[in-house]
C-alpha cells in the first residue's frame, strides 16, 4: 500500500514503516497528535543517545554531536523553506504553542480569537 495524496508527494511503503515501528504490530494507535509511535530508527538513535550521555554528560554529548545537530535544523528548514536559525525545536506542541504565543506584545485590552473547544493548555495561557 501507498499513499501519495497531494501532488508531489513522495510515495510511502506504508508495510515498511509498520514493520519498522515496533509497537505498530501490536494495536492500533489513534493518539499521534499526543505521542506517534517511534519507528525502530529513532528508537535505537534516542537510546543510544541516553546512553552516551549517562556515561559522559549532557553537554559534552552534545557538543559530539553538534553536526549531526545542525544538520537537523537544516533538514528541517529545508523542508518548510525557512533559514535553520527560525527552526526551533521544543519537547511538544504545548510548549512550541506557549512560546509564540508569549512572544507576542499583548497588552490590556488586546483580544484574542479562538475556537469554542480551543485545548486546555492553550487556553490556561490565554488567561496569563
Amino acid at each position: 500500500m501507498t499513499d501519495a495524496s497531494f501532488r508531489g508527494a513522495p510515495s510511502l511503503d506504508i508495510a515498511r514503516i509498520r514493520a519498522d515501528t515496533p509497537g505498530a504490530g501490536d494495536h492500533i494507535h489513534l493518539n499521534n497528535a499526543g505521542a506517534s509511535l517511534p519507528p525502530r530508527p529513532v528508537l535505537d538513535t534516542q537510546l543510544r543517545y541516553l546512553h552516551e550521555e549517562a556515561v559522559r554528560g549532557g553537554y559534552e554529548t552534545a557538543d559530539a554531536h553538534q553536526r549531526e545537530i545542525a544538520a537537523v535544523y537544516g533538514a528541517i528548514a529545508s523542508l518548510i523553506r525557512c533559514e535553520p536559525d527560525e527552526v526551533a525545536i521544543t519537547s511538544n506542541a504545548t510548549e512550541s504553542w506557549q512560546l509564540g504565543l508569549h512572544s507576542l506584545a499583548l497588552e490590556p485590552g488586546d483580544r484574542i480569537l479562538t475556537g469554542e473547544a480551543e485545548y486546555a493548555s492553550n487556553f490556561i495561557s490565554f488567561l496569563k
